[in-house]
């Protein structure tokens, strides 16, 4: 019986110290969770300021400013300058035929901040071709268009250079694979 008196009193406490500290420990581990998933939810407020298309980057600028390629060329850039993203990562997402064929992941480490990413391109994947600039939400931030086509294609339509990048155009089909790089630094 003095057992009881003794024991039922310890295991009453040892229990109810055990619950709230459960339940506090699934309260903060909750509370984490929401902090996290709100701030994932928040838009990146940072902008695209330039989109180029580009057969090479020198010097860390683009070689030329086209919106049409000859499928003679196998590697296209496209460059942007990135603003209001410092400490957030985008994605360049090449897209062709309504597929993704790549994603160049880059961190932003200044504002504004020059980046570029390529595709190398097969000569029979002509057509319009679309590069997405998404935010660290997956959210389209910027895009532009371009035509990769065969010289024949391209000499038919003398304003093909001309369109802006965001001219919008159907895509085709195919594949590839591409990569990201900012300022010249990694891979």
């Amino acid at each position: 019986m003095m057992y009881k008196r003794i024991i039922a009193p310890c295991m009453t406490a040892i229990i109810s110290t055990l619950l709230a500290t459960s339940t506090a420990a699934v309260e903060a581990v909750r509370t984490e969770a929401v902090e996290d998933y709100v701030e994932e939810q928040q838009p990146a407020s940072g902008s695209v300021a330039t989109k180029i298309f580009t057969t090479a980057i020198v010097d860390g600028k683009p070689a030329d400013d086209l919106r049409a390629f000859q499928n003679t060329v196998d590697t296209i850039y496209f460059y942007t300058v990135l603003q209001g993203l410092k400490g957030q990562a985008v994605t360049h997402r090449w897209k062709y035929a309504g597929r993704i064929i790549s994603n160049a992941d880059i961190s932003v480490t200044d504002d504004p901040f020059s980046t570029w990413s390529s595709n190398k391109i097969e000569s029979n994947w002509t057509g319009f071709w679309t590069v997405e600039v998404l935010d660290k939400n997956s959210e389209v931030i910027g895009f532009g268009t371009f035509q990769y086509d065969h010289t024949r294609n391209l000499q038919m339509d003398p304003d093909a250079n001309k369109a802006g990048a965001d001219s919008g155009g159907v895509p085709g089909g195919g594949g590839g694979w591409g990569w990201g790089r900012g300022r010249g630094w990694g891979w």
